[in-house]
């Protein structure tokens, strides 16, 4: 990965819509530093939300997890008129401050915004200035290289999750309703394995009778395993297979590849669309087992290395080979 250099607050801004995957709107973003000065961590808490003590405590659990070296926040909100000084903290910013402070943890900057796009408004305590625009920075470069989509707006990129056709939806749905029971022979397993190999190999399913065994064989728990331990290996090449899945099954069968959706991004970096993911596993089946300790562990700060570290521990332990032969 290149070292990028933000070299005013208003850099940082301007690289926040790459770090998050979309520019944000009415947030507070908090980015954890580390002791070689790279950016770790960012997360981000709705300023509209009434009752944001659910986003604010993810962001104090993460402090109290990762112990940052220190911390880059920034607000960004289109009421702001007023940039030349700093206008008034509000609720979730000194509740951040204040714990950074009890963790003994510095905070290199604040800085307010109007917008994370090209020429909105930024001031700190003692400057002021206009955003660069995204999409000319070097980050923005070295994230179009890695393959991460910069989203106009957290709707656009939850957008992606939406199936392309409801009557074709509502026909597997009505398929899927009649159970019917894979061979006990491993087929779960190497329905499953098959697929993400061909996704590495840029073929997604295409037949009506792929996805309907995929969804099916999703539901086995040697078939959802096998899908989570390839995930935790190759995370960015397995997104692709579980995206388009996310978009053709039904709800409640909806919610396995959603949750390794949300594996696979977590991993892969992208921590907005594993969250946006996660939430789609979680409506399709509140009672997912997967989705809720993959709830537990984001909202418990777990970092991704020390996930997948946790997942292939998991694995070792169960001592099935989901690579090759059961």
């Amino acid at each position: 990965m290149s070292v990028i250099s933000l070299k005013t607050a208003g850099d940082f801004v301007a690289a926040i819509p790459h770090l998050l995957g979309f520019h944000p709107y009415r947030s507070l973003v908090v980015a954890a530093l580390g002791e070689d000065e790279r950016i770790g961590a960012v997360l981000r808490a709705d300023l509209d939300d009434g009752d944001h003590g659910g986003m604010v405590a993810d962001l104090l659990r993460m402090l109290d997890r990762s112990r940052p070296n220190a911390l880059l926040i920034a607000l960004i909100d289109d009421r702001i008129r007023d940039l030349t000084h700093p206008p008034r903290r509000p609720a979730a910013l000194g509740d951040v401050m204040r714990h950074a402070e009890t963790l003994r943890i510095g905070v290199r900057g604040v800085v307010w915004a109007s917008a994370t796009s090209a020429g909105a408004t930024w001031c700190t305590t003692d400057n002021h200035g206009h955003v660069p625009d995204p999409r000319s920075t070097t980050l923005a470069a070295t994230m179009a290289l890695r393959g991460h989509v910069t989203h106009a707006s957290r709707e656009e990129l939850a957008a992606l999750l939406n199936p392309p056709d409801p009557d074709t939806l509502a026909r597997r749905a009505a398929t899927l309703r009649h159970p019917v029971s894979l061979p006990p022979d491993g087929a779960a397993m190497r329905h499953v394995r098959g697929a993400v190999q061909r996704s590495h190999e840029g073929t997604m399913p295409e037949t009506e009778a792929e996805i309907l065994v995929l969804a099916r064989a999703l539901t086995d728990p040697n078939g959802r395993d096998t899908g989570l331990v390839l995930t935790a290996d190759a995370p960015g090449r397995a997104r692709e297979l579980w995206l388009m899945l996310t978009r053709a099954v039904p709800e409640p069968h909806r919610a396995y590849p959603a949750a390794l959706l949300s594996v696979a991004a977590y991993l892969d970096g992208d921590g907005a669309l594993a969250e946006i993911a996660l939430t789609a596993a979680l409506e399709a089946d509140p009672e997912h087992s997967l989705a809720e300790l993959l709830r537990q562990a984001l909202h418990a700060g777990i970092g991704p290395a020390e996930l997948a570290r946790g997942l292939r521990d998991s694995v070792r332990q169960l001592g099935i080979d989901y690579h090759g032969q059961e």
